[in-house]
């Protein structure tokens, strides 16, 4: 079996190629499988926020305004860190080390990286 690669421009003669209706489908369902995959993205993302929100007892949008409590945990700290950026939009940095500051400090949180991670016993290295 053989494996062709085509280059970006390679595609782009091929598919100017092709008859106008030929063309249309394809982006057509194109469009659709990638609504489909963000469809399905925003769910999860929804749901993971749900799921934060009745676990702890408290919307993304007061924690963002006031921060983590005082008395937050460092479970509460790590699911925040994964899910405040889905409930932002941030994707790319969903459960991302990039979240922190070279001070090791999340951004929205009173508690540092090196004091969750002493919490549950881990090292941590501050980027």
């Amino acid at each position: 079996m053989t494996v062709m690669t085509f280059t970006p421009q390679a595609i782009e003669g091929l598919f100017s190629s092709l008859p106008q209706g030929e063309r249309a489908a394809i982006i057509s369902y194109g469009i659709a499988i990638r609504l489909s995959n963000l469809r399905k993205r925003l769910f999860l993302a929804e749901s993971k926020v749900k799921h934060f929100e009745e676990k702890f007892q408290i919307t993304l949008a007061e924690l963002d305004a006031e921060g983590l409590p005082d008395d937050a945990d460092w479970k509460m700290h790590e699911d925040y860190i994964i899910v405040a950026p889905l409930g932002r939009g941030d994707r790319e940095d969903a459960g991302s080390s990039r979240l922190f500051g070279g001070d090791g400090q999340h951004s929205s949180c009173k508690l540092s990286a090196s004091q969750a991670c002493r919490a549950k016993g881990e090292q941590t290295t501050v980027f």
